[in-house]
């Protein structure tokens, strides 16, 4: 598991390592992290339960089984530029997931989802994709129009605390779900967690990841060994504790990077500086004069530079190599948006590597590929 290094950590914090240690030695309970991790998230996402799991994928299935959406006529209308772990939580739950085109924001919209909702529709599934929030309050709405159906929204790359565009998300959703993994927006090595507003679906999700057993020693329900580690809990913490300043920090290396190539035609998302993304990536879209993406990039990257497609494979595509059940909306659409994206629309890192030199070498690559003269 990856951590900070260790001259990073406070005092305090090694203290807590070294007693977590201690207790495991001594094969002792200790849940002082978890639930200091639980407090901490339900003050910053304005949630009423606050659950941490061992991953954000783990947050997803135990939503969708305790959703009560485990069947093949089940169908879970999600992007179809999200990522493999999204898929397979919905199958793995037992559902169908059904793709629909996302917009130039990147993210699903509530207006292109209402018209293909059928009875056969439980649930939503909107991913806040490379940060950008999207209109959480619309699907509400939408749920509220709808007699039975669920929305879940997927924040692993939204961190909304500190996004200029801040939505109450429990209230929008059953259940919200994070990540703390590789691709979130806090790179914690692994964990997750599901926020929700209900109850119930909080209680049932609670045994869910405790192999189905509640404070019992029966086992009540099916249920999957999901728990978190203290230790885990205890680095997510320590991260969220310095991420306002590491969010500053990356957005200011952002700016820089997209001034220095919006003159060689290089465009941001929409709305980019109204709701800046919070991940690690700088989304852009190559210039109009790149012929083949895939040999810019590639020629980018012989020159040290880190880009690469901000969509390598969409999920459709991924479904049909694994031979996995699905639908799209509408039947047979060729997801035109996304195709689009796929083709045009990069990532750049973002990281104390994006130094002046490496956005100067990104400049000058650039501009000798497109042929235009430096300024």
């Amino acid at each position: 598991m990856p951590m900070e290094p260790h001259d990073l950590l406070s005092p305090q914090v090694k203290q807590e390592i070294a007693d977590i240690f201690r207790a495991c030695e001594e094969d002792t309970p200790r849940t002082m992290s978890i639930c200091q991790l639980s407090w901490t998230l339900q003050e910053q996402y304005h949630t009423a339960h606050a659950l941490p799991v061992a991953s954000g994928t783990a947050a997803l299935l135990a939503a969708l089984r305790v959703l009560h959406i485990t069947e093949p006529q089940d169908e879970v209308i999600c992007p179809v530029n999200g990522y493999p772990a999204m898929v397979n939580a919905i199958v793995a739950a037992g559902a169908t997931p059904v793709f629909c085109d996302v917009g130039d924001d990147l993210v699903l919209s509530a207006e292109a989802v209402a018209p293909w909702i059928t009875p056969r529709t439980r649930a939503i599934l909107m991913m806040q994709r490379f940060g950008f929030p999207g209109d959480p309050a619309a699907f509400r709405a939408l749920r509220a129009e709808h007699s039975g159906l669920r929305v879940v929204i997927d924040a692993r790359q939204a961190y909304l605390p500190y996004v200029k565009s801040h939505h109450d998300l429990a209230s929008c959703a059953d259940a919200v779900v994070l990540s703390f993994g590789k691709g979130g927006i806090i790179n914690a090595g692994g964990g997750g967690a599901l926020l929700t507003n209900d109850a119930e679906l909080s209680v049932a999700a609670a045994n869910f990841i405790r192999h189905g057993s509640s404070q019992t020693p029966f086992f009540q329900q099916f249920g999957l060994n999901c728990t978190i580690s203290e230790l885990q809990a205890l680095l997510i913490l320590t991260l969220l504790d310095s991420y306002e300043d590491r969010y500053s920090k990356r957005m200011g290396r952002a700016q820089v990077i997209l001034r220095a190539l919006q003159p060689l035609g290089y465009k941001p998302i929409p709305g980019f500086n109204e709701t800046p993304n919070a991940c690690h990536r700088l989304i852009l879209q190559l210039p109009d004069a790149v012929e083949d993406p895939r040999q810019f990039i590639s020629r980018i990257n012989s020159g040290g530079v880190l880009m690469r497609q901000a969509f390598p494979m969409l999920l459709s595509e991924y479904c049909a190599q694994q031979g996995l059940r699905y639908r799209s909306v509408p039947d047979g659409s060729l997801f035109p948006n996304a195709s689009k994206h796929k083709e045009r629309y990069v990532a750049i890192l973002v990281d104390s590597r994006s130094g002046p030199d490496m956005v100067e070498r990104l400049r000058r690559q650039s501009a000798a590929l497109l042929n235009l003269p430096l300024t």
